[in-house]
């Protein structure tokens, strides 16, 4: 009778990884996180392109604009037509507005007055972040191990930045270190509560689902911030930069639209049903090793030794997070109980992962 029927409920709840919930293997959790830092990093890189040619505000509207119908389409294709109920739409309003919508443009602003490496180094904040939302809250156990692997992977961050070599301007007049920086913190703080506030939303949505929506809510912050920007210049002004951009600069805005704001999401989606916001958060440190290496192939920066060694940090700060702890026995295998009523699924994080039927704690919880 289903899942909840006998012993064989564990192969139906495995089987469930891209839809509402179940156990999946621990390698493909972390192969897809690891996976979606490094297509946030090609972001960083591409962006720096896109931006020579498109206002951050155009660069950002338009990557949604090439996100939302794409993820629609694949939502439609795997999950059918849901429409979520309307007590969730404040809050996928709100994951529009922290997430791919405010935050991501937030971040891409904060390049544009800064740089891309500001961008990337600047990532690592938010599992720290995360990490101080979950203890406030009470929304997750943060172990010793995790604690220490995010503070060793956001040190070999600062030492990316302190011993990597200076960030010249490039001849930009318009660069302001002060306003970029506090837009990337902004950056930060709107993504940890993405991170946190999404979980509710994934125990009811499919994933593909839950990010097409998103990006739909996320259109309306990208528009009123694109009108603003260019009410001067009217429609034309608007229309006028697109129709004169590079085959290139319109690249950078699918990439950023159809990778980092589409497949990107629905990998960290993925790794926060099952690993939980504060693990899922602490692989951010690695977007500014994956970025050194990319501006390394695509920009032709050399890494230097402090980024060598600032990257080195970072793997030690993500073995830390992902095995130390569960050496140490903080965490416990997966395991399944059955009844006639419920399945109760324990992932190692103890967080209760949400199957079709109401399943729960074997505590009530």
């Amino acid at each position: 009778m289903g899942c909840a029927a006998s012993r064989s409920s564990a192969t139906c709840a495995s089987s469930q990884i891209a839809g509402y919930g179940g156990a999946a293997p621990r390698v493909l959790v972390l192969c897809a996180l690891v996976g979606a830092q490094f297509i946030f990093s090609g972001f960083h890189v591409l962006s720096a392109i896109g931006l020579r040619e498109l206002a951050p505000s155009i660069f950002s509207l338009l990557r949604l604009l090439i996100a939302m119908p794409a993820m629609f389409a694949l939502a439609v294709c795997h999950d059918g037509w849901v429409m979520p109920p309307l007590r969730l739409q404040p809050l996928l309003c709100f994951l529009g507005l922290t997430g791919v919508g405010g935050s991501m443009g937030l971040g891409i602003a904060g390049m544009y007055y800064t740089s891309a490496i500001n961008l990337a180094i600047s990532q690592p904040l938010q599992p720290v972040l995360t990490a101080f939302l979950t203890v406030a809250l009470k929304i997750e156990r943060v172990s010793a191990g995790k604690c220490a692997g995010i503070a060793i992977s956001a040190a070999g961050c600062v030492a990316l930045v302190a011993l990597g070599g200076g960030i010249e301007g490039g001849g930009r007049p318009w660069r302001s270190p002060l306003l970029g920086d506090l837009l990337l913190l902004c950056n930060c703080v709107g993504m940890a509560l993405y991170l946190l506030l999404q979980k509710p939303a994934l125990r009811e949505l499919p994933t593909f689902t839950l990010t097409a929506w998103v990006l739909a809510w996320g259109l309306l912050p990208m528009a009123v911030w694109c009108a603003v920007d260019q009410r001067r210049g009217g429609v034309a002004g608007l229309l006028a930069p697109l129709a004169n951009a590079s085959s290139l600069a319109w690249g950078c805005a699918a990439y950023g639209g159809l990778m980092a704001s589409g497949v990107a999401y629905v990998l960290v989606n993925f790794g926060v049903r099952h690993v939980g916001a504060t693990t899922a958060a602490s692989f951010v440190p690695l977007q500014p090793f994956f970025s050194a290496a990319l501006s390394a192939l695509v920009l032709e920066e050399l890494p230097t030794p402090g980024q060598a060694l600032g990257g080195a940090a970072i793997v030690v700060g993500m073995y830390f997070v992902t095995f130390a702890s569960e050496a140490a026995g903080s965490g416990a295998a997966p395991r399944l109980s059955t009844s006639a009523s419920k399945v109760v699924l324990l992932p190692e994080d103890e967080e209760s992962v949400m199957l079709p039927a109401a399943c729960k704690r074997s505590d009530g919880r």
